[in-house]
C-alpha cells in the first residue's frame, strides 16, 4: 500500500477488528473494518466512513447542515445585530487623517501608541497565532506551471533594496500586506485550471495561488504600480520599508 505521495506505508498485514465507541449518553456504536499492521507508521489513523459509522463526524462533513429560526435568520440581515467576533468589513476607506491622533504626540514615547492608533483606524491587521499548529494549506501546480507562460515583472534583488535604504537618523517604517497573492483575481473562464481533489470534494481558486509561476510576477506589478507615487521605500513582494526626517512625517507618509 502507498500513501499519498506515493511513499511505501510498510504495511506487513492486516486483521479485522470491531471498535465500539459511545456518545454523551452513553449509547453504544460500532463497526467492523480491517486494520493495517505497519512497521513504519508511529500513529493510528482511522479511514473516514469509519468515524461516519462511530458517529464521531456527520455525514455531510465538514458541511454539516443547520436549522436556523426566522428569529435568528431575521436578526442577521442586520450586521449590527450580530455580536460575534468576526472583523466587519467597511465599503470603503476611512478619510485620510489631517492632524496627529488627539493626546498623541510626534515623539519617541508615543511611536507603539500612533502605530496602534493607526492599525485600530484602517482596521486591517490582527495580530493572530496558530497555536493548533495545523498545516499551511498547498496544492501542486506543476502541472499547470509546465504548460503556462511567466510574465516576467522584473524587480531589485533583496541585497540591493537593502542598499537603497539611508543609514543614520532616519524614522523608518515596515509594513507586510495581508494575503497578497489573494488580491489577484483569476478570470472566471479561467479558473477551472486551478481545480484540485479534496477529501471533501472539488475546489478551485478564485484568486492567484501560491506556487503558480505567473502570480509573483503578476501580483508584483501591480504592488509596484499601486505604491509608484509613494516616495521614499523599498519593496520586496508584499513587504515594504518608508523611511522619514521624523515621526510626524513618517505617520503621514504613504496617505
Amino acid at each position: 500500500m502507498r500513501g499519498a505521495i506515493k511513499e511505501d506505508l510498510g504495511v506487513i498485514g492486516a486483521v479485522a477488528v470491531s471498535v465500539t465507541t459511545k456518545d454523551t449518553t452513553s449509547s453504544a456504536m460500532s463497526t467492523r473494518l480491517l486494520c493495517y499492521v505497519s512497521d513504519t507508521m508511529e500513529k493510528a489513523f482511522i479511514c473516514r466512513e469509519a468515524l461516519i459509522s462511530l458517529g464521531i463526524i456527520h455525514t455531510n462533513f465538514p458541511n454539516v447542515s443547520t436549522v436556523t429560526s426566522p428569529n435568528i435568520a431575521a436578526s442577521m440581515e442586520n450586521s449590527e445585530d450580530v455580536t460575534c467576533s468576526c472583523p466587519r468589513r467597511r465599503p470603503s476607506p476611512p478619510p485620510v487623517p489631517t492632524s496627529l491622533p488627539p493626546g498623541l504626540k510626534a515623539t519617541e514615547e508615543h511611536v507603539e501608541s500612533l502605530k496602534e492608533w493607526l492599525l485600530d483606524y484602517y482596521g486591517v491587521l490582527q495580530h493572530l497565532i496558530k497555536a493548533d499548529g495545523t498545516p499551511r494549506r498547498t496544492v501542486d501546480l506543476q502541472p499547470q506551471n509546465r504548460h503556462s507562460v511567466r510574465q516576467t515583472h522584473h524587480v531589485p534583488s533583496p541585497f540591493h533594496l537593502a542598499d537603497r535604504v539611508p543609514q543614520g537618523m532616519k524614522k523608518k517604517t515596515v509594513t507586510d500586506a495581508w494575503n497578497g497573492y489573494h488580491s489577484v483575481p483569476i478570470r472566471e473562464e479561467d479558473r477551472h485550471f486551478t481545480t484540485f481533489i479534496t477529501p471533501w470534494g472539488r475546489y478551485r481558486y478564485k484568486v492567484a495561488p501560491q506556487g503558480f509561476m505567473a502570480s509573483g510576477d503578476a501580483y508584483n506589478q501591480r504592488f509596484d504600480a499601486i505604491i509608484s507615487n509613494f516616495n521614499d521605500k523599498v519593496k520586496c513582494v508584499d513587504d515594504t520599508c518608508m523611511w522619514a526626517n521624523s515621526i510626524e512625517a513618517a505617520f503621514f507618509s504613504g496617505m
